[in-house]
């Protein structure tokens, strides 16, 4: 049981940290947005996606390797192999740091250039050095995930995102507005964005080589109160599992990202192709990544959170043999899973309009679109986040990125026919993501059964959570609207006051020349009030029939406090003491 609370806070924790990062970050984009605009958001994002995929190669499989190693050692009572582990991993990532900033610091004009966007070479420039520290980051996020400790991780991607989210938008504006010359003031603002990220880069490195000093005395006492009799790990073993694990989890990253690489280069090139206009294509591929992209990634985190919560709890069940906490980790992840992201992708589905309008202050068709039409298909991508978790802690890393790279492929292809048809531009981008992630969530599947014996039944855990989100996404969209009409009927009844007072022209063009702003607040204010009904009603509903239990509402944030507050409800205590 304590193991089972200790990934379910772990899953709290980053969960709850990954979600305020995700409204960090897209905070800032509607300010660069105006800022910007679609072609500037175009250059920033271009070259953002040629970082993420050498950040892939450099060190995002990482950390998950450290974990899982420290977490195998830990179980068996060898904290002297666990820290020698972080030891070579560290010096091992730093290196890597080393090399892939200079590649970057060499390459990044040509780089620039093959992707169609010579504009994105100086914020590919400025990026180079953020490698060192973000090697750094990874290898001590890694050792304190292995140790079942979250929170450093989660303080670091707080402190990150906020100087990140806070610098970016004052060096865009910054760089943009002081560049005189107009050629050149897209290609300043992008460099003021790399510069946002390279301060959120040191700001974390900074705070958990901190934490780790703080932390250092006392693994140090735990090693001398429960010494190890068992074999040492020698320095060839540990190099050989940091390759064993980290070289299909790096290649399982960069296969991840390749969605995004592949609509980086074949987005705007096939719509080039299909004749489509500079200005349409640019729009296009910039509400594509910007808003879609951005808002989307508000659900994806839940399953990222599982993913890092998952590995060291899985790794340490296979080392003791433990079958039935495994089972049981690996159920309860889908169930967590499916209850948190599937509401999300309903509301997103059904006020598409509204949630674009409130964070980006304007309509904007492309964007909402994309949101309306394609939220779902991410919960193919959630599932296959926390596969790529169950099959690392397994011992069946080469399996994330062989899966990935077939799925990958499929969407290449998908993307190459379907992006340059003008009616589909880049839904066919979608089209393809969702059909590559398709095919890798069953050929992972097929592994995970094959290597934990562990059958998921995937319409009993999907079937309540669907019917309630379908009864919420109704409830939500009848109470935006009957909020929205409210505003609407004062509106009129402004205008018709103000008529009929003065009949004066004067205030006829005053009053409209303000609907504009009514209407915006009217929407923003019916946005919120429609999730803030929404919430209840689906956690209500799925409590009421069984769906929901005091278990998964405690593993949450705040998931205490709001189990306090749902126990004093009469009709929901019943059910919920039950189920506890």
């Amino acid at each position: 049981m304590a193991k089972r609370n200790t990934t379910a806070r772990g899953f709290a924790i980053l969960s709850a940290t990954g979600f305020v990062c995700k409204l960090l970050s897209l905070i800032y984009v509607p300010i660069q947005t105006a800022v910007v605009h679609d072609p500037g958001n175009t250059v920033i994002n271009m070259g953002f996606q040629i970082y993420v995929f050498m950040f892939s190669l450099s060190n995002a499989g990482l950390p998950s390797s450290i974990s899982k190693m420290v977490s195998e050692q830990d179980a068996l009572g060898d904290y002297r192999g666990s820290k020698k582990i972080f030891r070579i991993a560290t010096a091992v990532l730093l290196a890597l740091g080393v090399c892939f900033s200079l590649i970057l610091l060499f390459s990044a004009r040509s780089l620039a250039r093959f992707v169609g966007s010579p504009e994105s070479g100086l914020m590919l420039l400025t990026l180079s050095p953020v490698f060192i520290f973000t090697c750094i980051n990874c290898a001590i996020r890694g050792y304190f995930q292995g140790k079942k400790n979250m929170v450093p991780t989660a303080v670091s991607q707080l402190i990150e995102q906020f100087l990140n989210s806070a610098l970016t938008v004052t060096f865009v504006s910054i760089f943009y507005f002081g560049t005189q010359n107009k050629g050149l003031k897209l290609q300043n603002a992008a460099a003021g964005s790399a510069l946002g990220t390279f301060s959120g880069a040191v700001g974390a490195t900074i705070f958990l080589v901190y934490i780790y000093y703080l932390t250092k005395k006392k693994w140090e006492r735990e090693e001398r109160l429960l010494p190890y009799r068992g074999p040492e790990l020698s320095n060839r073993y540990i190099l050989g599992q940091i390759a064993k694990y980290s070289i299909p989890a790096i290649i399982g990253a960069v296969a991840s990202n390749a969605a995004s690489l592949i609509d980086v280069a074949l987005g705007v090139n096939r719509m080039k192709a299909g004749g489509m206009a500079a200005s349409f294509y640019n729009a296009v591929y910039s509400q594509y990544t910007t808003i879609y992209g951005r808002i989307i990634s508000l659900v994806t985190f839940v399953a990222s959170a599982l993913m890092v919560a998952l590995i060291p709890a899985i790794s340490s069940a296979c080392a003791l043999g433990d079958k039935k906490s495994l089972r049981h980790t690996i159920t309860s992840s889908y169930r967590a899973l499916f209850i948190f992201v599937i509401p999300c992708l309903a509301g997103f589905t059904v006020l598409a309009h509204p949630i674009v309008a409130f964070i980006f202050f304007n309509e904007r068709q492309l964007g909402f679109n994309f949101l309306a039409m394609w939220s779902w298909s991410n919960l193919l991508l959630t599932v296959i986040t926390v596969q790529s978790g169950i099959m690392i802690g397994l011992g069946r890393p080469i399996s994330v990125p062989v899966n990935l790279i077939i799925g990958m492929v499929a969407k290449f292809f998908l993307n190459y026919i379907l992006i340059p048809i003008p009616a589909l531009n880049m839904h066919g981008a979608a089209i393809g993501s969702a059909t590559g992630w398709f095919v890798t969530m069953v050929l992972d599947e097929y592994i995970i059964i094959k290597a934990s014996g562990v059958r998921i039944s995937y319409v009993r855990l999907l079937f309540k959570p669907l019917c309630v989100s379908a009864v919420m996404g109704v409830a939500a969209t009848l109470v935006f609207k009957l909020v929205n009409s409210v505003f609407n009927a004062l509106l009129h009844v402004q205008k018709a006051y103000g008529l009929l007072a003065t009949g004066s022209t004067a205030l006829w063009k005053q009053i409209s020349s303000g609907e504009s702003h009514l209407l915006i607040v009217s929407n923003d204010i019916s946005l919120l009030v429609a999730i803030a009904a929404a919430v209840p009603i689906y956690f209500t509903l799925l409590i009421l029939w069984g769906g929901l239990g005091a278990e998964d509402i405690l593993r949450v944030p705040g998931g205490r406090k709001a189990y306090a507050v749902m126990i004093k409800a009469p009709f929901l205590k019943k059910r919920l003491m039950r189920k506890g």
